[in-house]
């Protein structure tokens, strides 16, 4: 994985050299905050309907859409390529969930539901980028650019009953409701991209205001229930130091 964030980094410098970009460093800072609209991609959250796991039949409503955001900090190396690095919250998504009795091996565990339950699961990530910057003038105010790094992400899965009684076994931690109530939280921690293009115009000697757009890939694992990318479009705005 650290080979091919280094290859992608790589790639973005020497773009911006064989372009003919300025030699020069422009050797200054910048802050950054943006803030958006995240969704996840298919293959952790299950499509809304009705399913049937092991012995279980689920009836699942899920939500794949949030909002984002994130701060970071930038030095300029040279006149179109910089470095970057900041956090990102990519907020949540989640599924309530009907479940019959019954004996289900998901991804998270084992679950059994000994009298009919209400459920839920929300799924959240946030995390550090390190990363480049490439940006090209289009003309004196206004740039396009693109971004490409490594996001050192942690996700959570907390899992809550409000109705009925069973359990789930996962990692060797065995969760129970009963009553309708109890609730425990899994996570996985790792490192993965992001990449993404963005547009953005100078609306003064200092401060941009920008749109743009991130993948961040292959979030999650087995302990929280699979694995999905990001998506994440979003709107910033960037001070010159």
């Amino acid at each position: 994985m650290k080979k091919k964030i280094s290859s992608i980094i790589t790639a973005v410098v020497l773009s911006t050299t064989v372009s003919g970009a300025a030699i020069a460093s422009d050797n200054s800072f910048y802050l950054k905050a943006d803030g958006g609209k995240t969704k996840i991609d298919s293959g952790l959250l299950d499509t809304s309907g009705t399913y049937t796991c092991g012995t279980i039949a689920a009836t699942v409503t899920s939500d794949d859409e949030d909002s984002g955001y994130g701060i970071s900090g930038g030095y300029h190396l040279t006149e179109n390529f910089s470095i970057e690095a900041g956090y990102k919250n990519l907020g949540e998504v989640s599924e309530n969930l009907t479940l019959g009795t019954g004996t289900c091996s998901s991804l998270i565990g084992t679950i059994t539901v000994t009298a009919a339950s209400e459920a839920k699961a929300v799924w959240e990530s946030d995390g550090w980028t390190l990363g480049g910057a490439y940006s090209f003038p289009v003309n004196d105010s206004f740039t396009i650019g693109a971004t490409a790094g490594a996001y050192f992400w942690d996700v959570e899965l907390d899992v809550s009953a409000s109705a009925g009684a069973g359990s789930l076994v996962s990692g060797g931690t065995t969760f129970t409701w009963s009553g309708g109530s109890g609730a425990t939280t899994l996570k996985e921690d790792g490192t993965d991209i992001y990449y993404g293009i963005n547009a953005n115009y100078d609306i003064s000697d200092n401060m941009s205001a920008g749109i743009g757009y991130q993948l961040f890939k292959s979030l999650g694992g087995d302990n929280v229930g699979g694995t999905s990318d990001m998506d994440y479009l979003y709107a910033s705005l960037r001070v010159e130091l």
